[in-house]
């Protein structure tokens, strides 16, 4: 039987491309196979009558003693990975399979090992962690240099709200007292300036906090019909200020959405003065929104001066504004990095469709299925 099996082996692996040998129970090799006598510089008949020893170092023969001896008594496999030594003394990893044969009666009779150099395996394994811990150093120092980000954002806006709050309590009461046609319209551009920087200010913190995964929404259930009327109402003297038209195109039925209202205005708003800064004297704004694809879809269309593709790509980065307007606009150029991570805060996303000289369409949705389970979850709450 033994021998039987022992024949299959050599048969295998005189074919294989990995290692292969057998030993008697005193470790000396009655069979070695090429790939293995290759893989320690010798040839087969070199290896064949020597003891095993000879192709491991000291501490990995003292192991494999000491898995033959319980192997012996109990069990006949193992697999191992141990050092080898090749001839010229250099030394190498391998993964080291073997069974012990025994006769018909449990007597052991031989070791049959399989061989593989795993050194490339080794060398990658150590390569992939010493990138890991690359990885996990400069992780360490980003994470560093946001939160220091964050710190400074935090501190700037302190301080810059602090010397504006009275700023613009003090210019609001300005306003209700002056009748003076010259001095009124001097504190309307005070307040209006103080007003921007506030809003630029809120935007720098929001967008500080988005970055960093602070930046949270409390959604509630919100009629969107109440919310982009509510806003076109509000937005339409300024655009008759700036001699431009601002009209609402809305389906006459809008579903429910699960949002933060005072964010989803914050987008609106946010598109609406863009449009306006994009817009000439005479042009049209229009606020759109309907039901598609599970979706609320929500449109500012402008008849403004267009947007080119190559400007359409960092459109939605920080800090990114047209290099065309870049003199004449004010901000920071957060206003629709800020709207595209509130509208992915939702679940939804943000978009744009322009030709230069043809005017803008920004689009955003907001999915409706956040809406739906919260309105099944409500009903079956009131019937418990």
């Amino acid at each position: 039987m033994a021998e039987e099996e022992i024949k299959k082996f050599k048969t295998i692996s005189d074919r294989a491309g990995y290692g292969a040998a057998i030993t008697d129970m005193e470790g000396e090799f009655i069979y070695v196979n090429q790939s293995l006598a290759q893989m320690h510089g010798y040839s087969s008949d070199e290896l064949i009558g020597k003891h095993f020893s000879l192709l491991y170092t000291e501490d990995a023969v003292k192991h494999i003693y000491r898995l033959r001896d319980r192997l012996t008594q109990k069990g006949t496999y193992f697999a191992e990975e141990l050092w080898r030594k090749r001839k010229d003394g250099t030394v190498f990893p391998s993964l080291t399979t073997a069974v012990i044969v025994k006769d018909d009666k449990g007597k052991p009779l031989y070791i049959a090992a399989t061989v593989i150099d795993i050194t490339e395996r080794k060398q990658s394994e150590k390569k992939l962690q010493e990138l890991y811990g690359k990885e996990k150093d400069l992780r360490q120092e980003l994470e560093a240099e946001i939160n220091k980000r964050v710190e400074f954002t935090r501190a700037l806006v302190h301080e810059l709200k602090t010397p504006i709050t009275p700023v613009l309590a003090s210019s609001e009461l300005l306003l209700e007292e002056l009748k003076e046609e010259h001095l009124l319209g001097l504190a309307q551009n005070i307040c209006q300036g103080a007003y921007n920087l506030n809003q630029r200010v809120d935007e720098l913190l929001d967008l500080a906090r988005g970055e960093v995964g602070m930046l949270r929404l409390n959604p509630e259930s919100v009629e969107p019909r109440q919310l982009l009327e509510g806003i076109v109402d509000s937005m339409g003297p300024l655009a008759l200020k700036n001699g431009q038209s601002l009209s609402s195109e809305l389906a006459s039925s809008l579903p429910t959405v699960w949002a933060d209202e005072d964010r989803l205005r914050q987008v609106v708003l946010n598109l609406i003065n863009n449009a306006f800064k994009f817009t000439p004297t005479g042009g049209k704004i229009a606020l759109k929104a309907r039901e598609d694809g599970g979706n609320l879809i929500v449109e500012v269309q402008d008849t403004g001066y267009g947007i080119s593709e190559k400007e359409q790509t960092r459109l939605f980065e920080p800090y990114h504004q047209l290099e065309s307007d870049r003199a004449r606009l004010s901000g920071l150029g957060l206003g629709l990095s800020l709207s595209k991570k509130l509208v992915e805060l939702h679940g939804g996303r943000i978009w744009v469709k322009s030709q230069k000289g043809e005017g803008s369409t920004f689009s955003f949705s907001i999915p409706l299925e956040a809406a739906s389970r919260r309105e099944k979850s409500t009903k079956k709450g009131k019937k418990l």
